[in-house]
């Protein structure tokens, strides 16, 4: 009991508090940006600003067809108005209708994207020339699919992979080599997929699916805290340990068992995370 209190507890202070390990205590792990020129070549990633008076404000995404016109994959988007490191919204309804100031975060060739930002009055944000530009909130990953997957022989159109996963596709790599169009090319066993999105649903689709076999996370996933919207409630819980723990009023056993269970209660350790913690 004490040791899966203990366990859950600095799991959480592990991953906020203390830091990384030296790179030589652990295996090396490539970066965004590495994975980002290994899986994608003609393609690159910009943030690109709605202006004040541009025809996209006031029009929905439905309505844009940024994909079908322009060729260009939209992954996430920031609100106007937003604190300046607000996460990006990547589940996107096609309903969203956008407004001036609002920064999308888009994919596809230089020059397609250049013509999106002339058609629909975009502007292109410094800071999202680079992969490694992500959004805090966006992670990237390298999953192989299955070869018993019944996804094989179909497209990633097909399968309506973001759909179904809320996950982009922006890379695909077979035999060593990128394939430069994939998305309507039929899945192979053994294809290797970069895949773009939330760091929840990237670790959702690691543990859950049965299409696809986690091979890679990048160095920066090391960093990413488990639930960072929970820090106030895991603060809360650990403030209560220390004052009851100090005031002897109950069993440090019964507080710190409370404490563990809360903190998986309020979601601030995801119940995976201490089955992998725990000396099986």
């Amino acid at each position: 009991v004490v040791l899966l209190a203990t366990l859950v507890l600095f799991t959480w202070l592990d991953r906020w508090s203390l830091p990384d390990r030296p790179a030589a205590n652990r295996p090396s792990r490539p970066r965004v940006h590495e994975l980002w020129q290994r899986f994608v070549q003609r393609r690159e990633l910009w943030r690109l600003r709605v202006a004040v008076g541009a025809p996209a404000a006031g029009r929905t995404l439905r309505e844009l067809e940024l994909g079908s016109v322009c060729f260009v994959r939209l992954l996430a988007i920031v609100r106007s108005g937003a604190p300046p490191r607000a996460p990006a919204a990547a589940e996107l309804s096609p309903d969203v209708r956008l407004a001036a100031g609002d920064v999308l975060l888009a994919v596809g060739e230089p020059e397609r994207l250049e013509a999106a930002g002339a058609a629909f009055g975009f502007e292109r944000v410094a800071d999202g020339a680079r992969a490694a530009a992500l959004d805090p909130e966006l992670g990237v990953a390298v999953v192989m699919v299955r070869p018993e997957s019944p996804i094989v022989g179909r497209s990633i159109t097909q399968v309506a992979f973001r759909t179904r996963h809320h996950l982009d596709v922006v890379g695909v790599r077979r035999g060593g080599a990128s394939l430069e169009r994939f998305v309507d090319e039929p899945l192979r066993d053994a294809d290797q997929l970069l895949l773009l999105g939330p760091w929840s649903r990237l670790e959702r689709l690691a543990q859950d699916s049965t299409d696809f076999v986690l091979l890679t996370l990048p160095a920066e996933s090391a960093n990413v805290a488990p639930a960072p919207h929970r820090l106030p409630h895991a603060l809360v819980v650990l403030a209560a340990l220390v004052l009851v723990a100090a005031t002897g009023i109950a069993p440090m056993v019964t507080v710190a068992l409370a404490a563990a269970l809360a903190m998986v209660v309020l979601g601030c350790v995801p119940m995976a995370e201490v089955y992998r913690t725990m000396p099986w």
